[in-house]
């Protein structure tokens, strides 16, 4: 999977952010992270980053229905992930493309 993050806010990320594709139902249960890496450096206000390559192993055997993207933890992060940010509720994106067999 490839994905990018972004900074909506005024305010820059000064440090490593950390991105993850999971399996989450969004209700709050358990998230079971499948992969995850680090956007080091962080992300200036307004800024997108590269395209980041996310490789899972093993899709068969996972019910890809409640598959997405977290960055800093996602919605449900604990004490709002690593960086407090004025909206924690953009932190998630259900994947929503075509997945390959």
């Amino acid at each position: 999977f490839w994905i990018q993050a972004g900074n909506r806010g005024l305010a820059d990320v000064p440090g490593d952010v950390e991105l993850s594709m999971v399996l989450d139902a969004n209700d709050g249960s358990e998230v079971v992270v499948l992969e995850s890496t680090v956007l080091s450096g962080g992300l200036q206000a307004g800024e997108l980053s590269d395209s980041i390559r996310l490789e899972i192993q093993g899709v068969s055997d996972v019910d890809l229905s409640h598959l997405a993207t977290h960055v800093d933890g996602g919605n449900w992060a604990t004490w709002d992930g690593a960086w407090k940010e004025c909206d924690e509720g953009n932190n998630e994106e259900p994947w929503e493309g075509r997945l390959c067999d």
